[in-house]
């Protein structure tokens, strides 16, 4: 019964944690290279 009762318990706890641990937005990697474009840097780097 106390084994029971403490997976219940465990399986409470680590639910919400599990939900938790995904990222809401995923990482954009090009976010610097765009921004780098959009400025017009990128012209001057590659001459």
């Amino acid at each position: 019964m106390i084994r029971l009762i403490t997976l219940i318990f465990s399986i409470a706890l680590f639910v919400p944690v599990m939900a938790q641990a995904q990222q809401d937005e995923t990482y954009d990697y090009w976010q610097h290279q765009r921004e780098m474009v959009r400025r017009g840097q990128h012209a001057i780097f590659m001459c």
